[in-house]
């Protein structure tokens, strides 16, 4: 798939989530989705290793997540009031800036696994539990109007979204005020 695949696939995952969390932390939610959705193929610069190794795996998204987990709770608490309190709890907004690093990273190995370039390196995602190569291949994605197509339809789920948002609904099981910058 290509990087513009990528980015609708990012976008079409992550709309959910924008669906319910306030427009601030949805619209970071998304940058982060977005960036996450290219680490991967950070591969193809690094020299001696193989695409589609490691870095397309959903343990990579785990610790993608667990690295910006530990980058958003730092940050947080250097700039809170409180900042040698090392039993203040991770702020909510920090797991799910995470979870949106993940969720990018998940993407692109799920889109990777599901619609691969034809001739390309099979992906193996649950690498190192399995070494086995998994590669449906539901679609044929080698082209630029196909991956345009699903920028457009992850696009069009954000849209969807951001509709539905506006319409005031949001997360309030984890709290009184919801998800925002101030947790």
């Amino acid at each position: 798939m290509y990087p513009i695949g990528h980015l609708g696939v990012a976008l079409a995952l992550s709309a959910p989530f924008v669906a319910v969390l306030r427009p601030r932390v949805a619209t970071r939610f998304t940058v982060l989705a977005l960036l996450a959705a290219t680490i991967p193929d950070l591969d193809l610069f690094v020299p001696g290793a193989t695409h589609h190794g490691v870095t397309h795996t959903l343990g990579f998204a785990v610790a993608v997540g667990l690295a910006g987990l530990g980058v958003f709770a730092a940050a947080s608490t250097l700039a809170s009031p409180n900042t040698f309190d090392s039993t203040a709890p991770v702020p909510r907004v920090a797991v799910f800036y995470a979870v949106a690093l993940s969720l990018g990273v998940f993407g692109h190995v799920a889109a990777d696994v599901l619609m691969l370039l034809p001739a390309s390196q099979p992906v193996s995602p649950l690498w190192p539990i399995s070494h086995a190569p998994v590669r449906v291949e539901t679609l044929q994605y080698g082209n630029t109007v196909r991956n345009l197509g699903t920028f457009c339809l992850g696009l069009g789920a954000h849209a969807v979204a951001v509709g539905w948002s506006a319409r005031g609904v949001r997360v309030r099981a984890l709290g009184s005020r919801g998800i925002d910058e101030e947790d």
